[in-house]
């Protein structure tokens, strides 16, 4: 990956595995970006009783390289 990447896309890249309680939708906008490059994966894992949604985030191959490669 030669990309380039924002610091705050490379800070929720650093922040993953986590979990995601109900992402609003400024937060799924930006992790949905992101996944669409490729970099992080996300996985409906269930709802609350709210029927909230509840999301695990990982980090891809590819937004490991994406890390390595920024990493100044």
């Amino acid at each position: 990956m030669t990309d380039r990447i924002s610091s705050d896309d490379l800070a929720i890249l650093r922040s993953l595995p986590r979990v995601v309680y109900s992402p609003g939708r400024e937060t799924a906008e930006r992790y949905g970006k992101l996944e669409q490059r490729g970099l992080l994966e996300a996985t409906d894992i269930g709802s609350d009783e709210a029927q909230e949604t509840i999301l695990r985030i990982d980090v891809t191959p590819a937004g490991r390289k994406a890390l390595e490669f920024n990493n100044d």
